[in-house]
């Protein structure tokens, strides 16, 4: 087993894997220019570690055009979680599930007041969550995070 020191080849290798992972599971698919941008990486960088990555399944490219000129479009090549939103508004609860493609697979809303009780308010939630999980055949392990929105003052 190797262990990585910081500052090594491999850990800087690791981290900038790292980068472009999470930018594609932020936005989708991109181009490799693209992903240079937020991830601050060179081109060629990019280049190397789409090359690296997809050698292994990990990302999947195709050829495309951007701003007409040839282009690879990189992919995360399996799904790699799902994404949970609930809304606590003033006179309903409402649900989302989401892909990292940010694409809505499912979404469940009931009217609800939740002024009148914050405990009943968030057994409601849990339930309407549970609900929209169970609708679209979701097992808990998929779900990588939930965000929840409530009115301020």
């Amino acid at each position: 087993m190797t262990v990585d020191t910081p500052g090594s080849l491999s850990a800087l290798r690791e981290a900038n894997q790292g980068r472009v992972i999470r930018a594609l599971r932020s936005a989708g698919a991109m181009t490799q220019a693209e992903i240079a941008r937020p991830t601050g990486l060179s081109a060629a960088t990019v280049s190397n570690i789409v090359r690296e990555l997809a050698s292994t399944g990990t990302l999947t490219v195709t050829p495309t055009s951007s701003r007409g000129r040839r282009a690879q479009r990189v992919a995360l090549a399996r799904p790699t979680g799902l994404i949970i939103g609930v809304e606590i508004g003033a006179t309903g609860l409402r649900a989302v599930l989401c892909n990292h493609d940010h694409e809505v697979l499912a979404e469940e809303s009931i009217p609800y007041d939740a002024a009148a009780s914050a405990d009943r308010a968030l057994r409601r939630t849990e339930w309407l969550v549970s609900t929209l999980m169970r609708q679209a055949r979701v097992d808990r392990k998929a779900v990588l995070g939930v965000g929840v929105g409530v009115p301020g003052p």
